[in-house]
């Protein structure tokens, strides 16, 4: 009988049953599916890492982008969003965004401000700090799914400049022009670049004759302020040049103008930065109201009047100093006036009003003369708290005076009781008083009314206690009349030595450098290049944080020669040639007055 099939779908012996052919394909399918499921998920991640690492790299080409912009640039990076480009090799900031591909790039430029620390914070809590601005690169671009997606990268990079060592200035055009010239001292090449104008002050008139200047230099921002006195004939005006190292020069700003014959030579206004990196002057105007204004980086301020000197039964102010505290916004000023008194008012560092300056009992009521500067202030940067307020308080005197101001922390504080020198052989003359980098003591010189007049030194602590340093009169021989023939101060590195350079009534100016350890001043003077004709004023202004000194003389002709003291080998530098010996401007307005001035780079 011929073989029935088997009901149970039993293999033959050469094939497969039905069920297992069904298994076979249904777990060929799964397997496969999965492997495509697989392959395709892994394809997405590789592209979305892809994608990352792509808007990683171009966040960080941005954030090296942004580090590489040079001054020009940098300045031009204002606050907000840009985009990014390259223009002849470099990078350069254009536009809103830039697109690469899919890709979007931003970079977003803030401001930054810090605490007192220098910790980054918040607005307003902090300070701003010019010189460094916060980056933030963005870059953003839509997946395979058409989700947005974002990388994003912070920097902070600092502002750089070629670099610069200071800036001289000084009056160009006698009695009857009011060209005022600057040179800048190149820190690449360490020479003197070309002598170049200031902005006119008064471009209706050319009579206005600079007779006083002074150039300041910010320590936040890079950025000199020059402020200039001038006198036509009948009236005097203040005015201010600020140079910024972004746009150069700005337009001069009239400060104030007064009708007055009368001390012309009086170097009535004084300038400080403060903390903030704002910059107050103050300044006298004829009237017994001190003013004062403050410039943001920006904008000045309207003119601001602080306390009537008449309070303190005082008349009109010609010579002013305004220093600020170190580390603060707050303001020592301090003025001698027509009435040969010595007043002081002090700024609490809150808003720029009349209320926040605080008028002292007068502390002198007569000196020996009106026409000379014989107050002057400074803080001590050892112990930023205290400060030494020197001036004369007789008709005759012979003693000089000190007093200290200890400042309380919080907008006030107090002076101290007055302690004098030993009397000298003659009448006080104009005077100078200068802190010790690093120590707790001052340095105090006088020209006295001997004629030939003397140029005589005291030391004093913040106690305050006087001493008479050996070899304290520096000469016997100084140069005649009201001009301050002489200039002393501390190298700034170390803080050991003080030079002083003074006129002893020839062409040769000289030079002794006192030792602090041992209240010594040279007994035989170092003589410095000729200038050409008597010596008669001298500035000497150390660079912050190192030995070297730049000595500005200016003789009888009304030439002006600078050169530079290397407090390490104690003699003037024989090169570079921005730091020798050198003659700038032959035509100053007149042997009284402070007629330029020099400006270390301080940013």
């Amino acid at each position: 009988m011929k073989p029935v099939p088997s009901s149970n779908n039993q293999p033959s012996a050469d094939g497969f049953s039905l069920v297992e052919v069904i298994f076979a394909v249904f777990f060929l399918s799964f397997f496969l599916g999965g492997t495509v499921f697989l392959l395709v998920e892994n394809a997405s991640s590789l592209l979305a890492n892809s994608d990352h690492l792509t808007a990683l790299n171009l966040a960080q080409e941005g954030i090296e982008a942004s580090s590489s912009i040079r001054t020009d640039e940098w300045c031009n990076a204002t606050t907000g969003v840009h985009g990014l480009a390259i223009t002849a090799g470099q990078w350069s900031y254009a536009g809103t965004g830039d697109t690469i591909g899919k890709f979007t790039r931003t970079v977003q430029i803030d401001p930054v401000y810090r605490d007192s620390s220098g910790v980054i914070v918040n607005p307003p809590g902090g300070v701003l700090d010019y010189s460094t601005k916060q980056v933030t690169v963005t870059v953003t671009w839509l997946d395979s799914a058409g989700t947005q997606q974002q990388q994003q990268l912070i920097s902070y990079p600092t502002y750089w400049r070629a670099p610069r060592n200071g800036m001289l200035v000084y009056g160009d055009g006698g009695t009857t022009s009011d060209t005022i010239r600057y040179r800048v001292l190149n820190g690449s090449t360490n020479q003197w670049d070309a002598a170049l104008q200031v902005p006119d002050v008064d471009t209706s008139t050319t009579n206005k004759a600079l007779y006083a200047v002074s150039v300041y230099g910010s320590q936040r921002r890079d950025e000199k302020i020059i402020i200039s006195k001038h006198f036509n004939g009948t009236a005097q005006s203040i005015y201010a040049n600020v140079y910024a190292g972004c746009t150069g020069w700005g337009t001069p700003f009239a400060i104030t103008s007064y009708n007055s014959t009368s001390f012309t030579d009086a170097i009535g206004f004084s300038g400080t930065y403060l903390d903030s990196g704002d910059f107050m002057l103050v300044y006298a105007d004829n009237t017994t109201i001190p003013k004062f204004r403050v410039w943001d980086g920006t904008t000045w301020s309207a003119q601001i009047s602080m306390q009537n000197l008449t309070l303190n039964g005082s008349n009109i102010p010609t010579f002013v100093v305004a220093e600020a505290r170190p580390g603060t916004n707050e303001v020592m000023a301090a003025f001698f006036g027509q009435a040969k008194d010595t007043n002081t008012q002090y700024f609490n560092g809150g808003v720029y009003t009349t209320a926040n300056w605080t008028l002292h009992a007068r502390h002198a009521n007569n000196a020996p003369v009106n026409s000379k500067k014989l107050v002057d202030f400074d803080w001590s940067r050892n112990t930023p708290t205290k400060g030494g307020l020197v001036f004369s308080n007789a008709s005759t005197d012979r003693r000089m005076h000190i007093k200290i101001w200890t400042a309380n922390g919080s907008g006030g504080g107090a002076w101290g009781s007055t302690v004098n020198t030993a009397n000298q052989a003659n009448a006080l003359g104009s005077l100078v008083i200068k802190d010790r980098p690093g120590a707790n003591e001052f340095i105090a010189c006088n020209k006295d009314n001997k004629n030939p007049p003397r140029v005589i030194c005291y030391q004093s602590t913040l106690t305050p206690a006087w001493s008479d340093p050996a070899n304290q009169i520096l000469t016997a021989n100084s140069d005649t009349g009201i001009q301050i023939s002489f200039g002393a101060n501390f190298e700034d590195g170390d803080g050991l030595e003080a030079i002083a350079v003074y006129s002893d009534g020839t062409a040769v100016p000289s030079l002794k450098e006192y030792i602090a350890s041992t209240q010594t001043w040279d007994a035989a003077a170092t003589p410095l290049p000729a200038v050409g004709a008597a010596l008669e004023t001298v500035r000497v202004i150390p660079q912050s944080k190192t030995n070297d000194v730049m000595l500005l003389l200016a003789n009888t002709n009304q030439d002006v020669y600078s050169a530079v003291w290397n407090g390490d080998t104690n003699a003037v530098y024989t090169s570079p040639g921005g730091y020798v010996f050198a003659a700038h401007g032959v035509s100053g307005s007149a042997d009284e007055n402070f007629w330029y001035d020099f400006a270390w780079d301080q940013f």
